[in-house]
Order: structure tokens, then C-alpha cells, then sequence
């Protein structure tokens, strides 16, 4: 299969080479991007609080020993990488050894994993086994796993410091942040990990827009353009899922189901979301069918509904999707597509629903009659196209106003080489 160099300089008369059905080849995902030389361009917008930041006493409960590599260097970082270094090179029958154990380790963490989510969600009994299941697991494989499951914040704080733990050891397929990446998270309150994690599939949610660029982009200009100009760049990304999920660490403290509501103006009330209720249940079959582990529609997180005057809806899950939203980017991306089914369009996955989530941005599609009857896409360099792209994902002021200054914090501060 053909491979994208990501160090490519775009010419639009050439296209790219078709990709479908796999993202993982691209190598060093998003070491490399386009040529130093190409012009910035950076929207204006001012500074403000975050609105969903972890919340400081839950913080404090779990412990700098929990979350501090998520926020901050791992201490010993060259000591821990110099162990690595000089280590003897293990023989063919080592690592073969090593890798069985680590198969039977991972048939295992299936195995766990579908016994917690057969457990009543958020009850104290389900929230110890999600946080034993995260102190022991080891394999990143498996971490992520544990971060499509558990809904306990403890046990996914867990999670997300491990990862962090094999970022910063050198994990095969992990970026390095560097030192302008780690001052960009102290100064945008933005998790390192989320960061490194939305630059590992940087170059593979580029792939996907690409492929799938024609049935996204009602506009010619999108339809035409380097692909890399329809997506919000790293920093944006990971500011993003700090506002919505503080870090992937809260993905709902509520059953989906039980707060999925439409407000119907006539009768005054929320009424039952039906059709949301049916596409939850779609993407667990779909979810559970392409990873073998076994979802329930009833029993997976989301967000609360909340004050109905201020919260238009509730019952988003993983990233913060709509079911209905989410089904629509799994069939985008793996039926229109042609991407692998167990490797993408998992809402529930983290790295998977990053990727869905640039594609949500990067599409601009028209929605309804008139000039101004457009759902906006994204496009670097409009300030527009940027700014209604952020609020249809969602509209509250605090939120727009904090991802589109990490976006041009990000671009002025952050070496275009390095994402």
C-alpha cells in the first residue's frame, strides 16, 4: 500500500494516492508535516478562562503522583531512556516469549474488561475494579482499552499518566514532545499526553479526510485543497478535548441513555430522544462486533442534560459525540471510506474518536436551502470558516474563544516541523 510523505510541499493538481481501508502505515506520524516555508496564518481572538478544566479538588484527591505526567516532565526522563539504551538486545526466542506473554496478557485484559462492563456503571464495586484493572495494566494496547471502557475519572487519570509514562520512555509509535510542545500545555492548561496523542494520528486523520474530502466539502475550494488546510492544528485538537472531557479524563458521569432529551418548544418539555436512543445502540453493536469488547447501549457513559435552557442536549459520549453524529463519522470514514472497521469510527476508542473529530471539523456540507444554510468546515487562514466550524461542535462563547487561541498560540509558538 502506498505511503504519505509527510514532509511533502502540496500541489493540488496532483492527487494524493488513494488510501483506503488502513491508516497505520504513515511513518512517524506527525514528526514531519508540510515545509517550513509555507506562510502562517493566525485568527485573532483573546484570551480566556477554560470552562471545563479538571476539576481542582477531584485533582487534589487523586494525587500528584497520578497526574502530574500528564501536566508536567516525568522526573528521571534521561535516566529512565539511558536504561533503555543500554540494555542487551534480547534474541529471537526472548522476544518471541516476550510477545506471547504479552498476547495472553491481552486476551486477559479482554476478558477483565467485558467483566467490568457487565457492572452496573459508576457504582462504588465498578469503580474499583476500573481502578485495579488501571494500576495493573502495562501494555499500551491494553491501556487503551481501559480508556474505551472505564468511566471511573480515577482509574482513566491512571491511564493517561501510564501513557504518558511510555511516551516519555521512547514507546515505539509515541512522538517525543518538545520543549516548545510541553511550554505551549504549561501556558494553555492543555495535558501533554493529550497533545502527543493527537500528534500520533495527526498525519493518519489527514489520510482520512483525504479519502473521504469529496463527500465532505460541499465547496470547491475544500474539495480541492491540501487536506491539511481543512484540519484545526494539534494544539487546537488537544484544547479542545481538554474543554470537553478535561483531558480524556471525563467522559460522563451519567448514563448515556438515560439523558438523551430533545426539548420540544410546543408541548414546553424534553421529550425522550428516540432516534439518539437507537443510534447508541448501533454504535455499541458496531463497537462491540469490530473490538471484542462487549458494550451495552444502557450502561455507557455521557454527559448530563443538565439545565435545558442552557444545555441543548445531553447523552454525548467518548469525545463528546452525539450518538447520532458519531454514527454518521463511523459511516464516513468506514463505509463510505473504506477504512478498517477495527481500526477506525470507534467512538469509545481515544485515538479513533480524535481522528473522527477532525473529519467532524474538516466537513462544510450544506444542511439546508439558502446562502447561509451551510453546517461550516474548517479552512486555515479563514477566520470565519474557523470560527463556525469550532461553534458547531459547540457554541458556548469560553469554549470557541479558548480552542482558537490555542490554535494561533500553537502556530506562532510551535515550530511547523514539529507537528
Amino acid at each position: 500500500m502506498s505511503e504519505i510523505d509527510s514532509g511533502y510541499d502540496f500541489d493540488s493538481t496532483q492527487p494524493l494516492p488513494d488510501i483506503s481501508g488502513d491508516t497505520e502505515p504513515l511513518p512517524d506520524v506527525g514528526r514531519t508535516s508540510l515545509s517550513s516555508q509555507r506562510k502562517r496564518t493566525n485568527t485573532s481572538v483573546s484570551r480566556v478562562v477554560t470552562r471545563r478544566s479538571v476539576n481542582k479538588a477531584f485533582l487534589g484527591a487523586i494525587g500528584a503522583s497520578v497526574l502530574g505526567g500528564i501536566f508536567k516532565n516525568l522526573n528521571n526522563e534521561t535516566e529512565a531512556v539511558e536504561s533503555v539504551q543500554h540494555q542487551e538486545v534480547p534474541s529471537i526466542q526472548q522476544t518471541q516469549e516476550a510477545q506471547q506473554i504479552e498476547t495472553r496478557e491481552h486476551v486477559q485484559t479482554v476478558e477483565q474488561l467485558n467483566q467490568i462492563l457487565n457492572m452496573e456503571l459508576l457504582v462504588y464495586e465498578r469503580n474499583i475494579q476500573e481502578q485495579k484493572f488501571a494500576e495493573e495494566v502495562r501494555i499500551l494496547e491494553d491501556i487503551d482499552l481501559g480508556l474505551s471502557v472505564c468511566a471511573d475519572m480515577s482509574a482513566r487519570a491512571i491511564l493517561m499518566q501510564k501513557r504518558n509514562e511510555l511516551r516519555e520512555m521512547g514507546h515505539e509509535g509515541m512522538i517525543r514532545l518538545t520543549e516548545e510542545q510541553k511550554k505551549f500545555c504549561r501556558e494553555e492548561d492543555v495535558s501533554e499526553e493529550v497533545l502527543g496523542m493527537c500528534l500520533d494520528v495527526y498525519d493518519q486523520a489527514k489520510v482520512i479526510i483525504h479519502n473521504i474530502q469529496p463527500k465532505i466539502r460541499d465547496d470547491e475550494e475544500g474539495r480541492l485543497t491540501d487536506p491539511e488546510n481543512l484540519m484545526i492544528n494539534a494544539g487546537g485538537m488537544a484544547k479542545l478535548i481538554m474543554e470537553e472531557t478535561s483531558g480524556f479524563i471525563n467522559v460522563g458521569q451519567a448514563k448515556a441513555v438515560t439523558q438523551l432529551f430533545i426539548y420540544d418548544a410546543t408541548l414546553g418539555k424534553d421529550i425522550p430522544d428516540e432516534n439518539n436512543k437507537n443510534n447508541l445502540q448501533k454504535l455499541c453493536e458496531l463497537a462491540s462486533s469490530n473490538s471484542g469488547l462487549k458494550y451495552f447501549f444502557e450502561n455507557v457513559p455521557g454527559s448530563e442534560r443538565g439545565d435545558i435552557f442552557v444545555n441543548s442536549s445531553g447523552g454525548a459520549v467518548g469525545i463528546q459525540f452525539m450518538p447520532d453524529r458519531a454514527l454518521e463519522y463511523y459511516t464516513k470514514i468506514v463505509v463510505e471510506g473504506g477504512f478498517d472497521s477495527k481500526k477506525e469510527g470507534n467512538v469509545f476508542n481515544p485515538l479513533q474518536s480524535i481522528k473522527m473529530a477532525w473529519a467532524f471539523i474538516a466537513c462544510h456540507e450544506k444542511v439546508a436551502p439558502g446562502p447561509d444554510g451551510y453546517r461550516w468546515g474548517y479552512m486555515r487562514g479563514n477566520a470565519e470558516a474557523i470560527d463556525l466550524a469550532i461553534r458547531k461542535w459547540n457554541n458556548l462563547e469560553s469554549e470557541v474563544n479558548a480552542i482558537k487561541n490555542a490554535i494561533e498560540e500553537y502556530d506562532e509558538n510551535v515550530p511547523l516541523s514539529q507537528e
